[in-house]
C-alpha cells in the first residue's frame, strides 16, 4: 500500500512519477524477484545465491515458504544452472525493543539506522562479523550472500552521497524527514549491507554491494574501496 503523500507537494511528484508508482504495483511480483534475483547472480558471475532471512518480525509468507520459494523457482527457470539455498541468522536483525521502540515512538528512520548500526558492532563474535563470514562462507561455494527483507528496494530513501562520505546515519538525510509517511518503508537491509562492506573496507579488502531494486527490475552497484587504519608508531621507530 502506498503512503499517503499530500497532493501537489514536491515529495507527491517524486512518489508518483520515480519511487511510489511501481513500488506500489504488486503485478507478479514473484516473479520479478525471481528473476531479479538470477540477473544479480548472472551479473556477478556466480553459480548460486545463499538468501539470508533478516526478518525478526517479518511476514513467515516470505520466509523460506511459500512466496520466497516460488521467486527461487522463476530465478531457477531464468537460469538453469543456479544453486539457491536459504539461511537465517538472527543476530542480523534489528533486536525486538529497538523494533518496537521504532514502531510505538515518533523514531526517525535515521535514529533507528544508526541504533541497529550499533548493535551491529556489539559482542564477539558481533553480528557484523557474523554477516561478513556468512558473506565469506557463501563466496567459497560460489555463492552470493543475499540479506533479505519484505521491503522492496526504494530508490534513494537515503542520500547516496552519504553512504561515500561515510556520514552517520542518524545525520544523514532520509525521504522520512520530507514526509512521515514514509518512515516505516525504510528498510534495516541497507543499513546492514553498509556495514558489510565497511567491514571489509577496515579490513583492507575491496567489495561491492548489489541492491536488488526488483520492482524495476535493475540492480545498483555500490563498491567500497580498502581502508586500513594506519598503526601507531612503534617506539624503536619514534
Amino acid at each position: 500500500m502506498s503512503p499517503a503523500v499530500p497532493r501537489g507537494s514536491r515529495l507527491d511528484v517524486l512518489w508518483t512519477k520515480k519511487i511510489g508508482k511501481r513500488w506500489a504495483n504488486t503485478d507478479d511480483a514473484t516473479g520479478k524477484l525471481g528473476r531479479s534475483l538470477a540477473k544479480a547472480a548472472t551479473l556477478v558471475g556466480v553459480s548460486g545465491l545463499v538468501l539470508f532471512d533478516t526478518m525478526r518480525s517479518g511476514s513467515d509468507y516470505w520466509r523460506p515458504g511459500k512466496l520466497l520459494t516460488d521467486a527461487a523457482d522463476v530465478a531457477r527457470l531464468n537460469n538453469s544452472t543456479i544453486s539457491i539455498s536459504y539461511a537465517r541468522e538472527d543476530t542480523l536483525c534489528p533486536p525486538s525493543n529497538l523494533l518496537r521502540a521504532f514502531r510505538d515512538s515518533g523514531m526517525s528512520f535515521g535514529q533507528y539506522a544508526q541504533e541497529y548500526a550499533d548493535h551491529l558492532q556489539c559482542g564477539s563474535p558481533s553480528p557484523i562479523e557474523t554477516a561478513a563470514a556468512a558473506v565469506i562462507v557463501s563466496q567459497t561455494q560460489g555463492h552470493l550472500a543475499a540479506f533479505y527483507c519484505t521491503d522492496p528496494h526504494i530508490p534513494d530513501y537515503g542520500d547516496p552521497e552519504a553512504i561515500l562520505t561515510g556520514t552517520p546515519y542518524n545525520l544523514r538525510h532520509w525521504l522520512d524527514s520530507m514526509e512521515s509517511s514514509l518512515r516505516e518503508p525504510g528498510c534495516h537491509r541497507v543499513i546492514l549491507a553498509e556495514e558489510i562492506g565497511r567491514y571489509f573496507s577496515r579490513c583492507g579488502i575491496k567489495s561491492e554491494v548489489i541492491e536488488i531494486d526488483q520492482s524495476r527490475e535493475r540492480h545498483l552497484r555500490r563498491e567500497f574501496v580498502p581502508f586500513v587504519v594506519p598503526s601507531a608508531p612503534s617506539a624503536r621507530s619514534a
